[in-house]
């Protein structure tokens, strides 16, 4: 049976693009919106809205992100006014 390490936590998301997590390789993590407004998810260029939109997590939604391979990824997480908190909960074996 494979030995899994589970961590949780949550950040607090402004107005300011900033790194929300580091996703290591062979991590799968799931994030959950705690917050009453959309937060966006992307890259280090990630804005809450025109040409560098990122992926709209809504108010209570969840996503699964698949781990990834290689080297660890840094997800960037902003909103469009005051603060939003996101809770992660994350598995690697």
């Amino acid at each position: 049976m494979a030995s899994f390490n589970f961590a949780n936590g949550s950040v607090t998301v402004t107005t300011t693009a900033a790194v929300a997590l580091t996703v290591t390789p062979g991590q799968v993590v799931i994030l959950q919106n705690a917050g009453s407004a959309a937060i966006f998810l992307g890259g280090s260029t990630v804005t809450s809205s025109g040409a560098n939109i990122g992926y709209s997590l809504a108010s209570g939604a969840s996503i699964t992100l698949p781990s990834v391979s290689q080297q660890p990824h840094a997800l960037y997480a902003i909103v469009a006014s005051s603060t939003q908190t996101l809770v992660y909960l994350t598995s690697h074996n």
